[in-house]
């Protein structure tokens, strides 16, 4: 269709313009929006990741297994910071009951501490899944 079919009215112009180009759809309008998030979604986490590393610049925390009498402790070190030991350790008695504890600060519920206990639970967690039992400790994992 013509843009000069029917009468000729001023805002049609003189017919030596430019046509102008078709946009193609938008993104969202030929493939569902779930790809866009999904993609989004990756970018982020691949960002935060690179962010991360470039923080912790050679401050990874570092972490080892103790054994203080019958207490079995895991130690954190976090190097570059005032946060020098974290101990983490099951309580004796109280089955279940994590206990934690910063050398540096003399508390027990700094970041490093959080961080320290977050750590400790995975690394049971995976100790138990690899010795055959279920993250609660009563069964198979599967």
């Amino acid at each position: 269709m013509s843009k000069y079919r029917g009468v000729w009215t001023p805002d049609m112009g003189f017919g030596d313009e430019p046509e102008e180009p078709r946009s193609s759809p938008s993104p969202s309008a030929r493939a569902p929006r779930y790809y866009s998030e999904q993609f989004n979604a990756a970018r982020e986490r691949e960002e935060k990741i690179a962010r991360l590393e470039a923080w912790m610049n050679g401050r990874e925390p570092r972490w080892m297994w103790d054994v203080y009498g019958t207490w079995k402790v895991f130690i954190m070190t976090f190097p570059g910071t005032v946060h020098e030991l974290v101990f983490v350790a099951e309580h004796p008695t109280e089955h279940g009951r994590v206990m934690q504890w910063c050398e540096s600060c003399s508390r027990d519920d700094c970041g490093a501490c959080r961080f320290a206990k977050s750590a400790y639970l995975a690394e049971r967690r995976r100790d138990n899944i690899a010795l055959g039992f279920a993250a609660d400790g009563t069964s198979l994992p599967f």
